[in-house]
């Protein structure tokens, strides 16, 4: 049974793959767009205010839904005669913590779908009236906006919300998203491909923040642009944080990659920083992140590259090396 799952997972990559960019060729312009780097209470209070000013619909696929305010911004927002529609997780991991939201918004008249075809929908972004859109590295729970470290974007890009939403109609069927926009990066379509050619891109300086390492293939990745004579720095969660669990740092080390262990606020974000250009977005470093589950993230330049970057760096100096 596990052994079909699995061949079935790799056929819907392989056909969903086909047509979209698997090679990375820009970052989108951050110039419209608003970031916030958590913990920051702001960010919670921006996303209400997109919910109570929607006008038409909301969208939202996301991992965990938990948090009481956005709940009842979001059924306050359907009893309005807002069409708002959920694509959720419903996996082991989440189904319990997912329950009181499933039922509640369910009640509020909202259209919750359980994601199909994938390991995990671990994805975090929304759309608001089609034109506003929400990428996260932090789910719709209480302790992501008020204990961990993360990013939340406001991309005001048509183009961006248009192919989100093309994502998010599949997903609400189970059916093959579409997307042509080359600054998106969708698992389990493109994160792998087009991540690993960002990496491979990178001249000067490599820096990751990232919640799991795990995956070989991209702890090679960066090994070689550390041979090549990149700068390149991890930072992760503390293991004690997480079980105990350091992933792939004594490889990356020993491939002469520094690696430090940040222990407060809690690390969730999943960040690369590259020569001017940074991802931020859903994916992990690990295999299922990148091949078995819906992820979204964004490469983009500008103002959030720099708030990225400052806040990296600001890291890492309070991190202690492995």
């Amino acid at each position: 049974m596990i052994r079909s799952y699995g061949l079935l997972l790799c056929l819907l990559h392989l056909m969903a793959c086909a047509g979209h960019p698997s090679s990375y060729s820009s970052a989108l312009d951050a110039s419209t767009t608003e970031v916030f780097v958590l913990p920051d209470e702001r960010a919670i209070g921006r996303i209400s205010q997109l919910i109570d000013n929607a006008t038409q619909s909301i969208d939202l696929g996301i991992y965990i839904l938990s948090d009481d305010l956005l709940i009842q911004a979001l059924a306050r927002a359907s009893q309005r005669h807002i069409t708002v529609r959920v694509v959720i997780d419903d996996s082991t991991q989440t189904h319990d913590i997912n329950r009181y939201a499933w039922e509640m918004l369910l009640r509020a008249g909202v259209r919750m779908q359980a994601a199909q075809n994938f390991r995990y929908h671990h994805a975090k972004y929304a759309i608001f009236d089609r034109s506003t859109a929400l990428v996260m590295t932090a789910n719709w729970s209480k302790s992501s906006f008020s204990d961990n470290r993360e990013v939340v974007l406001v991309v005001h890009d048509g183009s961006i919300a248009n192919d989100l939403e093309h994502i998010f109609d599949a997903d609400l069927i189970g059916g093959q998203a579409n997307f042509t926009t080359p600054q998106l990066v969708v698992s389990p379509i493109n994160s792998r491909s087009i991540i690993s050619s960002f990496i491979s891109q990178t001249r000067a300086q490599l820096y990751v923040a990232m919640e799991e390492f795990s995956d070989q293939a991209m702890a090679a990745t960066l090994s070689t642009s550390r041979a090549e004579g990149v700068d390149v720095k991890v930072l992760m969660p503390d293991p004690s944080s997480v079980g105990g669990d350091s992933g792939l740092a004594s490889q990356l080390v020993g491939a002469g990659i520094e690696v430090r262990f940040l222990s407060t606020p809690y690390l969730h974000e999943k960040a690369i920083i590259s020569d001017g250009q940074v991802f931020v977005g859903s994916e992990n470093m690990s295999t299922t992140s990148l091949d078995q589950n819906r992820e979204i993230g964004l490469f983009l330049s500008g103002q959030v590259h720099d708030l990225v970057l400052n806040t990296f760096l600001s890291d890492w100096q309070n991190a202690r090396p492995f």
